[in-house]
């Protein structure tokens, strides 16, 4: 009786996780910034930003919320390097009374008075209808596909949708294709996107399953060996990085009560025994949505044990010591926990995902480097002259002891290259003015390159213009 009474706890946790719809009733933080997060996809960016900023009135320093806000912002406010400021903890000092905003568009060049240039936009096609309950949305990790179930009609439908280009094509119908019966939840995709694991709930628990994507159509859901499915509760697959292990939650005996995470490894194209992850994770409560980050380094999931206490779940993070030890849970504290049940999040774009994973999820904010970065290619004119031998000192605003220096060559031309950060470029020469130029490189999506046009009085007075580079 124990064992069906945490089973049905848990599927009834599931089933509060669908109400995710929005209507006219009081909802919490969580609930607010996922309806944020859906506007912003739908390029509804300044009806996002009211909502930031009722939550952002609770905790203005909040880095994660300044953050969203100087996305919905860029671009058509002024005011949104404040944010950006904020959010990489760098005072607001020395940035001139009418800071110049640039957002790089898709020619990738801006000059030094370009203001205002382009909004923040994340892409076309698909949006969001938010009259409608959606349950489950799971985003591929390079952002290229979303599957979600459609509440609105009983068999509980899931669609499937694809982005070519800047365009998220129209949602496809997949339910037929993977044999679901209206049962099915889906929980994750690996990490090339080409597997999407479900569970499938009924009156005895949960059941792990995984469909498989061959470029046109998702196969038949195929249900996990028994070393996944033990016959109690089975919930919540999430496959790491390298395709190497499982993460997911059950209620099999030998645990410490209650659902507990476990982990399998992938030897010969077969899942072995489940191991549990150990009491630091795990308690005589509720432990469940495991997800892992930051190159696997970082868990997040849900428990009862840490602050809430009984019957509250809330979402916490544990970082990585070895192969198997994890440091002990911490709570991942507002906007993401609520006095309700908090069970994951996740943003639906990368920038935001990349800033939550980077400076918010990141121990110490040193353990994961930030591979990526933008190389910049500045030209120097001087009375409409290439302004040869100058120099650029780069001087990081957000990070300890990084600076670079860079030359221009007989072009006028420097080239450097910089991850996610403010910056202050200082252009000096001699008997040329010098230029001071403030610029704002949030989180990087992939290697690219942005081109500065920079023209600069020949007598030697001192200028500045404050910039916010957005790449997109």
């Amino acid at each position: 009786m124990d064992a069906m009474k945490k089973v049905l706890v848990s599927v009834a946790f599931m089933v509060v996780k669908t109400l995710a719809c929005y209507g006219q009733e009081e909802i919490n933080s969580l609930k607010l910034l996922t309806k944020a997060d859906m506007l912003m996809f739908n390029g509804q960016n300044d009806e996002a930003a009211n909502i930031l900023k009722q939550l952002l009135n609770k905790d203005p320093e909040n880095k994660y919320l300044n953050f969203q806000i100087g996305l919905t912002l860029a671009g058509k406010s002024k005011d949104s390097y404040k944010n950006f400021l904020k959010a990489y903890n760098v005072p607001d000092n020395n940035f001139g009374q009418n800071p110049v905003f640039i957002t790089v568009g898709e020619k990738s060049t801006f000059t030094d008075s370009t203001s205002n240039s382009k909004p923040f936009n994340l892409s076309s096609g698909f949006k969001f209808d938010l009259k409608k309950p959606y349950n489950n949305i799971c985003i591929s990790k390079d952002f290229t596909r979303i599957v979600f179930i459609d509440l609105t009609s009983s068999e509980n439908k899931i669609y499937f949708i694809q982005k070519k280009g800047n365009e998220w094509l129209s949602p496809a119908d997949i339910t037929s294709q993977l044999g679901s019966t209206g049962d099915f939840y889906p929980s994750s995709f690996s990490a090339d996107g080409k597997r999407l694991y479900f569970t499938k709930f009924d009156a005895f628990g949960g059941t792990i399953y995984v469909s498989t994507f061959d470029g046109k159509t998702w196969q038949t859901l195929k249900k996990l060996n028994s070393n996944i499915n033990s016959g109690y509760s089975d919930t919540h697959p999430y496959e790491t990085e390298d395709g190497v292990y499982l993460y997911f939650a059950s209620s099999r005996p030998g645990g410490f009560g209650g659902m507990d995470i476990y982990f399998s490894v992938k030897v010969n194209g077969e899942w072995n025994k489940a191991i549990n992850l150990g009491a630091v994770i795990n308690s005589n409560f509720d432990e469940d949505y495991p997800a892992l980050v930051n190159k696997d380094n970082c868990l997040l999931f849900s428990t009862m044990s840490i602050s809430k206490g009984k019957n509250k779940a809330e979402i916490c993070k544990a970082y990585r010591i070895d192969d198997t030890q994890w440091s002990e849970p911490e709570a991942l504290g507002f906007p993401f926990n609520t006095p309700e049940d908090d069970y994951s999040y996740s943003p639906l774009n990368l920038y935001s995902l990349n800033f939550l994973y980077n400076n918010i999820l990141r121990k110490n904010n040193s353990n994961i480097k930030q591979p990526n970065t933008i190389l910049f290619e500045t030209k120097v004119m001087t009375n409409k002259h290439p302004a040869s031998n100058y120099s650029i000192f780069i001087n990081s605003l957000s990070s300890k002891d990084f600076t670079k220096i860079a030359e221009t060559n007989n072009n006028g031309i420097a080239t450097f290259s910089l991850p996610e950060g403010i910056y202050q470029l200082s252009y000096k020469g001699s008997n040329i003015a010098e230029k001071n130029m403030h610029i704002i490189v949030p989180s990087i999506l992939k290697n690219d390159t942005a081109f500065i046009n920079i023209e600069i009085a020949d007598s030697p007075q001192k200028e500045n213009s404050p910039a916010n580079i957005w790449k997109q």
